[in-house]
């Protein structure tokens, strides 16, 4: 059984962002119960963005464009025109 099992917009980083604490409890069918503690981070609907851009040069190197998304595991859909492709 879980006392929080439900999280929002509200609840992005938790308290003072150190995440936010549920409380776990079980039992077996003999009655024995335990107890304990996790923290539950949600992160925002907006990453950090850590950009890095080296400009083209006439002739010479094409240029990139190099993103960063610290909080983000997995993968992520990006789009360079706009939205027309993904």
């Amino acid at each position: 059984m879980l006392n929080d099992s439900t999280f929002n917009c509200n609840d992005v980083g938790g308290m003072n962002l150190a995440g936010n604490t549920v409380a776990l409890t079980g039992s077996d069918a003999r009655g024995n119960t335990a107890s304990c503690q996790a923290t539950v981070t949600v992160l925002g609907l907006f990453p950090t963005v850590n950009l890095e851009i080296v400009a083209e040069l006439c002739g010479g190197n094409p240029g990139s464009i190099t993103v960063n998304l610290p909080e983000v595991n997995g993968q992520v859909a990006y789009s360079i025109n706009g939205g027309a492709s993904w």
